[in-house]
């Protein structure tokens, strides 16, 4: 009953760490955390056809659907300036793209749409959603081609880490959950590890997107310290 949860806090444990570490970083993380967070309504959709997780309280979508999304965004914006230590700087008389304002609410109401072509009929939502992730990287590497090097080097490292995370908790913590959990017989049938290769996509496609976000929107260039 506690998979998910438990799963939740090893994810939170890096985005602390990360925290506590970069006193600079402190702000854009809880930003971008919290602007992703919303991510955590859209949990029931994925319960449709792709894995279907107890929650503490049986809500869906729950408390640590939430939980996931906060500390996915965090540590997925956050990991390549860490890692690499990389810092921000200020771009001056920087004018935001105004189409990349647009961008969260397309993809909001998109995948809502989605979600409910999903629940009635039967479409695996996961890989639409990877889909729209990378896509939404590609437009934000054509208006910002200086994040590019730091987009694909942060979304590797990223799924480097968070696969690890996972084998962790899927061949030490709890054996056989992903048979228990996912809807193994819609997904292709390819893991590593015991890890589907969907779960590797997805925390790719998700970083690749949340990585340049809060540097678009405020107008920053990364650079080493």
């Amino acid at each position: 009953m506690y998979e998910y949860l438990i799963g939740d806090f090893l994810l939170l444990s890096i985005w602390a760490t990360f925290f506590i570490y970069r006193k600079d970083l402190r702000v854009p993380m809880v930003f971008v955390s919290l602007i992703f967070t919303i991510g955590g309504i859209l949990s029931p959709a994925f319960r449709a056809s792709y894995w279907n997780p107890a929650t503490v309280f049986n809500l869906s979508p729950g408390l640590e659907d939430f939980l996931y999304a906060f500390g996915l965004a965090g540590v997925a914006w956050s990991i390549n300036k860490v890692i690499f230590r990389n810092k921000l700087t200020k771009i001056k008389n920087y004018n935001i793209p105004i189409f990349i304002l647009i961008i969260p609410i397309i993809a909001f109401f998109a995948t809502g749409i989605l979600a409910l072509v999903n629940y009635f009929f039967k479409l695996y939502l996961i890989y639409i959603w990877i889909a729209l992730g990378i896509a939404i990287a590609l437009v934000e590497m054509y208006l910002r081609k200086d994040l590019i090097k730091e987009m694909i080097s942060g979304s590797i490292l990223f799924t480097f880490v968070y696969s690890i995370v996972f084998l962790v908790f899927i061949n030490f913590l709890f054996p056989g959950i992903i048979q228990r959990i996912w809807s193994i017989q819609n997904l292709l049938g390819i893991s590593v590890f015991n890890l589907p290769i969907e779960e590797i996509l997805n925390g790719f496609a998700m970083s690749l997107m949340i990585n340049p976000v809060y540097e678009i929107f405020f107008g920053y260039r990364v650079k080493k310290i």
